[in-house]
């Protein structure tokens, strides 16, 4: 027993991360059975437009400019795609995946990895919270697998809203914010400038402007007030 909650202990991540890859390919079989031929939704859904933004911006950053400037959608005229759902954090999958699938099939591991990455997130900020022990470890990641196949999530990727299915953006801004009023690992200005990254890049995929609005704000207020009795808060100096 002790030298396997070792070796849980170093792998934990990679374990979690796994067990979420297992449920969400069990969940999406159908789809990946067709991972080049079919998308979520089908021809209704939103996906022709995400994977246009894809290649609009490889074939902009090979050229050498801005991919938030395009006339290709209403020649001659130049239209500024700063306002548009681009969802720019998916890029570097599509840029890795397509060339070895396609642009379909780049879309639907996007929607595999954003179950997976929600559900990891969400693990971590849920473990950070709770005590040592495996009811904890469960307990955690319980709530990791409700927050990542919740039916908000579902229903995005239902219809390929790219930009709406990053929701790891909530728990990661969460365990940042954690970090500077509770540091463990590092120090709170890198905290500060991580946060400020996570919000900017939550942001871009315009995911986060409820979390920096609403939920952050009761994050801060319940684990704010640090005092000799104040439990977690005890900590913050």
């Amino acid at each position: 027993m002790a030298r396997l909650q070792m070796l849980f202990s170093r792998y934990r991540m990679l374990i979690v991360v796994v067990a979420y890859g297992l449920l969400a390919s069990l969940t999406l079989w159908n789809l990946l059975l067709h991972l080049n031929t079919a998308v979520p939704g089908g021809k209704d859904s939103d996906y022709y437009q995400f994977l246009w933004g894809y290649w609009w911006m490889g074939q902009a950053l090979g050229q050498g400019q801005s991919p938030l400037w395009t006339d290709y959608v209403l020649y001659p005229h130049v239209s500024n795609l700063s306002v548009h759902t681009l969802a720019p954090i998916w890029y570097p999958v599509y840029a890795l995946v397509a060339p070895l699938t396609s642009g379909p099939g780049a879309g639907n591991v996007m929607i595999l990895l954003g179950y997976v990455f929600t559900g990891a997130a969400m693990y971590a900020w849920l473990r950070r919270q709770l005590p040592t022990g495996w009811t904890a470890e469960f307990l955690a990641f319980l709530g990791g697998l409700a927050f990542a196949f919740s039916p908000y999530m579902m229903s995005r990727a239902a219809f390929s809203h790219l930009n709406l299915t990053p929701l790891w953006w909530f728990p990661v801004i969460l365990l940042v914010w954690d970090e500077i009023v509770f540091p463990q690992s590092w120090p709170r200005w890198l905290s500060a400038i991580v946060l400020g990254l996570a919000l900017w890049g939550g942001c871009g995929c315009r995911i986060c402007n409820m979390a920096s609005g609403c939920r952050l704000p009761l994050w801060v207020m319940s684990c704010g007030h640090c005092g000799p009795t104040a439990g977690k808060g005890a900590g913050c100096g």
